[in-house]
Parts: structure tokens; sequence; C-alpha cells
């Protein structure tokens, strides 16, 4: 059996990145990281946007894929790039609008390549081979939501998109199309589950804005869900939500039924995307959260064929 270590959300901090390989393990042999072990990393998607060493990220990234000493599934942030980057059928407009927050959010990763277009160019393909979830044995992953009924329509014969649907230019093409069941796909696996609010209700977030739908604890079933009496109890901690302002919210399952999924029916499950800022910790006995990058730090998990997550398994540098 394969042994793992999976690296949560890294987001351009190359230097974090080499601390916490070496922290595994790792030694860096003819420019590349290998484990003397033979244990592999898992990056857990969004490698890029944010930090201040994104070209560094993607280099130690990259080669350890190519000499298979890694592998890696694609976060929101490289999906968002493709799109960024490609033109629609028409040939007039990129996929994914160049402007306002969208802009904001890959500032750092166009700087970076401001003069290293074909690099760029060579990073953007990428990205689209890579697959969107691994199904290992024993261990599920995912950046943002393991859902069942998405990867079923991936894996699907009569549209046999499969794990590496961004290889599919009709795939990409139909992503970017609000509501399709290949946009849904994206948002729910690579963005996570949101729900809307009963009608009428909102609330503010950090930045003062309203907003009527949260992003949900997906991992929670009907059964979690019998004493819960306010959306703020389902709402997961993320920097933009006060859940506070959530308190006066009723909650109601059968209208937010589709937040909800529980658990993938086998093994272990690991995501990252959420910017969690607690202790590094399961959040139950078969689903952790990898993303600390709210707390500043990059998250690993090391995995040896366990059936549960073990809390000392964790690494933060």
């Amino acid at each position: 059996m394969n042994k793992y270590d999976v690296i949560g959300d890294v987001h351009g901090y190359a230097d974090e990145l080499e601390v916490l390989l070496k922290k595994l393990g790792y030694q860096k042999i003819s420019g590349v990281y290998r484990h003397p072990q033979g244990r592999q990393v898992i990056f857990i998607g969004d490698l890029i946007d944010k930090g201040p060493k994104i070209r560094q990220v993607l280099e130690i990234a990259k080669s350890m894929c190519d000499e298979g000493t890694a592998l890696a599934v694609l976060g929101n942030h490289e999906y968002n790039a493709i799109c960024y980057h490609t033109m629609d059928r028409s040939g007039l407009s990129p996929l994914r609008a160049n402007e306002g927050n969208n802009l904001t959010q890959h500032q750092e990763t166009l700087l970076a390549f401001k003069e290293h277009e074909s690099e760029w160019k060579t990073y953007l393909k990428w990205f689209r081979s890579l697959p969107i979830y691994l199904n290992l044995e024993g261990l599920n992953i995912v950046h943002a939501c393991w859902d069942e009924k998405y990867i079923g329509f991936l894996e699907n014969q009569q549209n046999n998109y499969g794990a590496h649907a961004l290889k599919d230019d009709e795939f990409l093409y139909a992503s970017a199309i609000k509501n399709s069941k290949e946009y849904n796909a994206i948002e729910n696996l690579l963005k996570g589950k949101e729900v809307g609010l009963p009608e009428g209700k909102c609330f503010l977030d950090k930045g003062n804005n309203e907003r009527s739908r949260i992003r949900t604890q997906w991992w929670l079933s009907k059964p979690d869900l019998i004493d819960v009496k306010s959306s703020m109890e389902i709402a997961l901690t993320v920097p933009e939500v006060s859940q506070a302002s959530l308190q006066d919210v009723e909650f109601d399952f059968g209208q937010m039924k589709e937040g909800f999924i529980g658990l993938p029916n086998t093994g272990l499950t690991l995501v990252g995307h959420y910017t969690f800022k607690n202790e590094a910790a399961p959040i139950n006995e078969r689903i952790a959260c990898l993303d600390y990058s709210g707390a500043k730090a990059l998250m690993a998990y090391s995995w040896s064929g366990e059936p549960t997550l073990l809390k000392e398994n964790f690494t933060m540098v």
C-alpha cells in the first residue's frame, strides 16, 4: 500500500513548503524532493495566487509530479486561472472575466509570470491535465467536497469525462455556463456546498456586505442536524462569514437539505479550501481539512493506511 503526505493549500508560499517537505522527511536530490522511504506527496490544489513565490511553488510541485514523488489534484484557483486565460468559443471573451475581484484574486500570479509567458502556458497546460479528485484505496482526495453525485456524473460512461475532465474542451466550455451539469460539478467539488437562506433572510459578512447564501458543513447528515436550530450552527467558519449574524436565522432542513450529503461511503476524506484557523485536528474520525492559510500556515496529513484519522499525523509549518 502506498503511503502519502497530503499537503493543503500552498498559495505561493514556497519557503514554507520547503520547510514542510523537509519536516516530513523529504530530501532534495537532483533538484527534486524525494522521500527515502518512497512516500508520495499529494498536493490538494490551490498552489497559486496570494503568496510571494508562486513560480517556485509550481516548480517544486510539477517537478515532483513529473518524477513520480508527488500527485496533485485541481484546486478552484487553478480552475479559475484556466478559465481566466481561455477564450470562449467566439474568441471574443475569456471564460472568466478579466476584471474586478477575478483580477484581484489572480493579481500575484499575473505579476509572477509577467516576464515568463511561455513558462506560464506550460503550467496552464499542466493544470488541465490534473485530476479533479483521487479515489485511492482507503483515501479520498478532493479540493473542497467529496460529492459522489457529481463524481458519478464525471465517471458516467455516456459523457465519459472522468477525473481528468479538464482535458476535454467540451467539458471546459460547458463548465463556464452557469447551472450546467459541468458547472455544478466544478462548483460543488472544487468550491464546496452553499445553500440559500430562507427568503428575505441575510447576514452581514466581515466586509459589511449583505449575503443570502452560506457555505455549509456538507459532511453532516440528517441525523447530525436533528438538534440544529439556527443556520449559524451549520455555516462553515471562514473569514468572510460573521457567524454571529446568523443566530436569528432559523434552520430549515427541508429548504437547505441540498447542502448536506454526509460522509463518503468508504475511506478517509481529505479536503482543503476552507481556511480553517483552529488547531490542527480532524473534523471527525474520517474527514479533515488541510487548508490553514487563514492562520498563515501550511498543513499536511501523513497517511499510512490507517482507517481513522489520527491527530498526531498532522504536521503544521
